[in-house]
């Protein structure tokens, strides 16, 4: 079962999730998560969200995660038509949404540890305006075994 969630807000930062002492969260994180959690409330991602709860067994399923997070192109490109700083590292983008996509402490999350993630994959594109588009594959756990890996070792 494959799930996709969009969000209409720009993609958040691991660095400014925390204040600088790391028990606590930064006002801007806390809007963000709280904006998150509203759209996950909405109807249809909750309909997706209980999809995915259901069909979800810890004992014989992972998760495969892919982020894709779209950032307005003036924002994207510098002047000198470079990827601008202003686009953040792209796996520090990762942990926040997890966080509070999965986790039980945040509203109409997954209620899922994140531990089961067993795939993940990111992009950062140049877009009309900010957006996140998240896509949750629940895939058989023996996808997870290891297999032999062949490299070109010189």
């Amino acid at each position: 079962m494959k799930q996709r969630l969009v969000f209409h807000i720009e993609p958040m930062s691991i660095n400014r999730v925390h204040c600088r002492d790391q028990r606590y969260l930064t006002s801007h994180f806390q809007n963000w998560a709280a904006k998150i959690s509203h759209y996950l409330g909405e109807d249809d991602l909750q309909k997706k969200i209980i999809k995915l709860k259901n069909a979800f067994n810890p004992k014989e399923h992972s998760f495969k995660v892919s982020i894709t997070s779209y950032y307005p192109r003036e924002m994207f490109y510098t002047q000198s038509d470079q990827i601008n700083a202003k686009t953040h590292d792209i796996s520090n983008t990762e942990k926040p949404l997890i966080d509070v996509v999965f986790l039980a402490k945040y509203p109409n999350s997954l209620k899922i540890d994140d531990k089961f993630i067993t795939k993940m994959s990111s992009e950062k594109k140049a877009a009309d305006s900010h957006l996140i588009e998240m896509i949750i594959e629940i895939v058989p756990l023996e996808d997870s075994e290891s297999s032999s890996v062949e490299c070109d070792d010189e």
